[in-house]
């Protein structure tokens, strides 16, 4: 008995066949990041327990409760959302998530009570804003609707808002060369991640609408 072959579909010669989505990078992307991005984050919260035991500081104690907030939406990532982002987003948004985890305690230096305020107005609006939002913010930019209220009226990105007045509250108590350092690189990390964002949706006329709105981007006055 012959072997009946299945029938091939038929594709006019004039008709490219369709590609099959290139499904490597994504994967790849996203095994990097679920691979560096905890082990950053055990040392960060291993450093920071041991010095919060030690010296019992509230600044210690809330930069571990911001960094625990953010992780829940750092690491747990899809595939999908390395899709159609560049090589350029991606490495920002990895270099920008590691690198806000290579703060450091320091000691001997009692914690400064505007300093701390700084840390608590990050932490709570951080804790608003991902309260409020019915998508879970991304790693790398991405398209997810335009937000117009709540903090949203004011700035553009108040999560980068709250990361500001965190870290930089965190190194007005935990002032060291070291973390001055990691502060000026985060900073323009999140800056790169903010303009790439925006590059993202220029050609989205309702948020086009709304950036002509809502002027500044993180900081009222200054940026």
């Amino acid at each position: 008995m012959k072997t009946v072959k299945p029938a091939r579909a038929y594709i006019p010669p004039n008709v490219a066949k369709p590609e099959e989505p290139d499904v490597t990078a994504p994967v790849i992307a996203t095994g990097i990041f679920n691979t560096l991005v905890p082990l950053f984050f055990l040392l960060f919260v291993w450093t920071h327990a041991a010095a919060l035991a030690h010296t019992l500081r509230l600044s210690i104690l809330m930069i571990l409760a911001k960094a625990v907030l953010e992780i829940q939406f750092y690491v747990r990532k899809s595939t999908t959302q390395f899709v159609n982002t560049s090589a350029y987003a991606w490495l920002i948004a990895l270099c920008g998530t590691v690198a806000a985890l290579l703060f450091r305690p320091t000691d001997g230096v009692p914690d400064f009570s505007v300093a701390t305020v700084m840390q608590a107005i990050g932490l709570a609006i951080q804790v608003y804003v991902i309260s409020t939002l019915n998508r879970e913010p991304g790693t790398v930019v991405a398209r997810r609707g335009i937000r117009r209220d709540g903090l949203y009226r004011f700035v553009r990105h108040p999560i980068y808002l709250a990361f500001m007045f965190s870290a930089y509250g965190y190194v007005l108590n935990h002032t060291s060369f070291y973390n001055l350092g990691v502060l000026a690189l985060v900073t323009c990390l999140q800056v790169l991640r903010i303009k790439e964002e925006e590059c993202l949706l220029r050609d989205d006329e309702e948020f086009q609408g709304y950036a002509e709105k809502t002027r500044w981007r993180v900081m009222p006055g200054v940026f």
